[in-house]
């Protein structure tokens, strides 16, 4: 009955495996009829313990049903989630060919190992494992496994003098129990810290796309504004000309000229949403008197997403003016260069900074209230979605930020 119980987990972690890895499509009849048809081959299987041959070629065939559950109902690409639902099966069995050779309970350690197994897959693909709870699991894990290859049997004699093996199965249970019971509160937690985690950072990115929003929207309207005057604009030179004040032609020219560069395009790269949030940053920066040199040229379509190049380079920016804001205006620029080098996005924002930096300003951490440090792994994360690079370097005076993305 243990072993059974055991068994029927391990095809029960399965599921929840390769329902994690992928995306599968909801349906509870599909579902419930393909779990019966993979626990009806494991249990003849199970009638023949002494042959691990037929346990083997269970878990083969196994194996192969969730293959084709995968194929037929996972909304990913096949081509990506064969390998990672397989890996699970071949774990199993070569796990199981270990195990075996060594101990009379090799079940419950195959079982631990598998949540083992699972905890590091499913770390790995949420992008959440890292070196310290990696070996602190590892570890744990670990340990619970080498307890149990510890003989728990006890030679005991009873009131006639004879002597018997006595087995106690008890233990053993009990870190079965103990394995489950992490591997589910490790799940619980990371998932919850996960939807939390998500959560921020989707109020924060709609947050830095409604200012985006709201800076493009009013250049548009003063754009708006000054072509709705031009007929205005017209009639008053008509006048001047008329009354043969030139003078006073000349200086309503100039005048029109200030305010029409308010609304032109510093930048025209290419790329309709990086143009967007360069022209909307560097007419921030002009305004507040940051000398801006930006020099951009991309293709119309790149591998990053508009809502994501906007949160890269809004982010970058922001950042470079915030800097700039803390020292004499006379000291303050910003350098853009955003180009296509080797089939990879290049993108390096310089600005000008503080001489002396706090450990805040040292670890790029913004002082805007509610932000500390946001903005910078959003960005971060952004990147390595792409698998690209990140590099930042703060200097005295000078702070540089590199982004390099693979476009292939």
């Amino acid at each position: 009955m243990y072993v059974l119980i055991l068994n029927l987990a391990l095809v029960l972690m399965y599921f929840y495996y390769v329902y994690n890895m992928g995306t599968i499509q909801k349906g509870k009849l599909k579902n419930l009829i393909t779990m019966l048809l993979c626990i009806s081959i494991m249990l003849p299987a199970l009638v023949w313990l002494p042959y691990f041959l037929y346990e083997f070629l269970a878990w083969i065939l196994i194996s192969i049903i969730m293959l084709l559950f995968v194929l037929f109902y996972d909304e990913e690409s096949f081509a990506l989630q064969w390998k990672k639902t397989l890996s699970y099966g071949i774990a199993v069995i070569i796990i199981s060919a270990l195990f075996k050779l060594h101990s009379g309970y090799s079940y419950l350690m195959i079982y631990e190992s598998m949540l083992l197994f699972c905890f590091i897959r499913l770390s790995s693909h949420r992008k959440y494992l890292n070196k310290i709870n990696g070996i602190i699991v590892i570890s744990i894990y670990v340990i619970i496994i080498a307890a149990t290859m510890i003989p728990l049997n006890a030679v005991v004699t009873n009131t006639e003098g004879s002597t018997y093996i006595y087995f106690n199965p008890i233990n053993y249970q009990i870190l079965g129990v103990l394995a489950t019971l992490i591997f589910w509160l490790l799940e619980v937690i990371f998932k919850n810290y996960q939807s939390s985690f998500e959560k921020t950072t989707l109020y924060f990115q709609q947050n830095v796309l409604h200012n985006q929003y709201e800076e493009i929207k009013n250049i548009y309207l003063n754009m708006r504004g000054w072509r709705h005057d031009y007929h205005s604009h017209l009639q008053a030179i008509k006048a001047h000309l008329s009354l043969g004040q030139l003078d006073e032609v000349q200086q309503y020219l100039l005048d029109l000229e200030k305010d029409l560069s308010r609304v032109d395009s510093y930048v025209k790269s290419g790329n309709l949403m990086a143009d967007a949030v360069l022209n909307s940053k560097i007419s921030i920066a002009k305004n507040r008197n940051i000398n801006v040199i930006c020099k951009s040229e991309l293709p119309e379509e790149i591998v990053i997403t508009d809502i994501d190049m906007c949160v890269i380079l809004g982010n970058l920016l922001d950042n470079a003016v915030e800097a700039c804001m803390k020292i004499d205006e006379d000291k303050r620029f910003i350098r853009i260069y955003i180009a296509m080098i080797k089939e990879q996005l290049y993108i390096s924002i310089q600005n000008s900074a503080k001489e002396e930096l706090n450990f805040n300003e040292r670890n790029y951490i913004s002082t805007k209230r509610g932000e500390h440090g946001l903005g910078m792994k959003r960005v971060k994360i952004l990147i390595d979605k792409y698998n690209g690079y990140l590099n930042l370097q703060n200097e005295p005076g000078i702070f540089a930020s590199e982004v390099t993305v693979p476009l292939k």
